[in-house]
């Protein structure tokens, strides 16, 4: 069996029960501990495992112990009390930092948390700027102004007038949705339809064919893995033959999965990990990211976005606290981090906890089932 394969196999076996790793063969050299919050089981599991394994190949490198929880992804109120129970039991446990959640809709409670506790979170999802108001929160995920940014300056650039979007009803949601109008409004196509569908749902052809009503140039579809795939899937199904759009959570093999075929020229911000050898030897974190990529995809397989924000958000914290483990001093050393990570270029400062660069981002596209640069 690969190692991609075997630790896939593993992780569908964590269930939702607490984890604790020691990165690494040899002891940990400096004995940091840093907590994980993940969707390891619950209807994100597949997202929420690959995410962790760029979690766990970036600790194996710096030798720091993982004390992981659960969260069980999904979206539901459940979730939140899941996470939040996770955060707490990571405090207990004198975690020096926590990376997670998998996604905005269960960071709430961890970031109230984690503020009150005077523990550093980096959030290693992409997310609105709103939700990182608290002092000892950080992003390694791109924001949701730089992701819709570069989704509306891609669509106007490549002569789209219209667009229809189609989300999910969840409140986390809303603000993104707000975000997205706003952004496209300054970049020129103009919103035809906003279909909003409410989940668990895993057949979007309703919601698809409402869009394609509006006679759109373009489809933006945001959602997570698999939804995001089996949506690419039921769009070409039932005809659609424009273009579609989709965020950076469908920047993973597990989007490629889904769509199968379908994945064929849809247009999906990520970033040049995805398609590393195309990646110019400019990029001032291009030996970072080769260094990596090459690892990770020799023994866990191809690589995905939400991996590298994961392995970013580790080795963001391992940087942090190489004069000492105590939180405050994490955090004030991260908020002066300047650092080339496998995303690309990261600066942080007081003001400024969502340090990625905008020129971290690309448009991607999919070509004979791989990852490549958008035209």
């Amino acid at each position: 069996m690969s190692g991609f394969l075997r630790r896939r196999t593993i992780l569908r076996g964590i269930g939702a029960t607490a984890l604790s790793v020691t990165a690494g063969r040899a002891k940990v050299a400096d004995g940091l501990k840093v907590g994980v919050l993940t969707d390891l089981s619950g209807p994100s599991r597949l997202h929420g495992q690959r995410q962790f394994q760029g979690i766990e190949a970036a600790a194996e490198r710096a030798r720091v112990t993982l004390v992981v929880r659960d969260t069980r992804g999904g979206g539901g109120g459940g979730d939140l009390a899941v996470a939040g129970h996770g955060a707490r039991e990571l405090v207990g446990e004198g975690v020096a930092a926590i990376v997670g959640t998998s996604s905005g809709r269960t960071a709430a409670p961890v970031l109230e948390l984690a503020s009150q506790a005077g523990i550093p979170l980096i959030m290693p999802f992409a997310g609105v700027d709103q939700a990182v108001p608290q002092h000892f929160a950080f992003r390694s995920g791109p924001t949701a102004d730089q992701v819709m940014q570069t989704m509306a300056d891609d669509l106007a650039r490549t002569g789209h007038r219209t667009v229809a979007i189609i989300t999910s009803t969840s409140s986390n949601e809303d603000e993104r949705l707000r975000v997205l109008t706003l952004q496209l409004g300054q970049a020129g196509p103009a919103v035809a339809a906003v279909v909003r569908y409410q989940e668990p749902l895993t057949d979007f052809i309703t919601p698809i064919t409402a869009a394609v009503s509006a006679k759109p140039d373009a489809l933006i579809f945001w959602g997570m893995p698999p939804n995001n795939g089996i949506a690419a899937h039921e769009a070409r199904g039932i005809g659609w033959t424009g273009s579609l759009y989709f965020g950076s959570a469908a920047a993973t093999p597990l989007f490629l999965d889904g769509a199968g075929p379908a994945a064929e020229g849809v247009r999906v911000i990520g970033h040049w990990a995805m398609s590393a050898r195309e990646a110019p030897r400019t990029l001032s974190n291009y030996n970072e990211m080769i260094a990596f990529v090459r690892q990770f995809e020799q023994t866990r397989g191809p690589i995905g976005a939400f991996a590298c924000y994961g392995a970013d958000a580790v080795t963001l914290i391992h940087r942090a606290a190489r004069d000492g483990h105590d939180p405050a001093a994490i955090r004030t050393a991260l908020e002066n981090t300047v650092h080339q990570g496998v995303t690309g270029s990261y600066r942080f400062s007081p003001d400024h906890h969502s340090g990625l660069s905008d020129d971290s981002l690309v448009v991607l596209t999919v070509t004979n089932g791989a990852w490549t640069l958008a035209p």
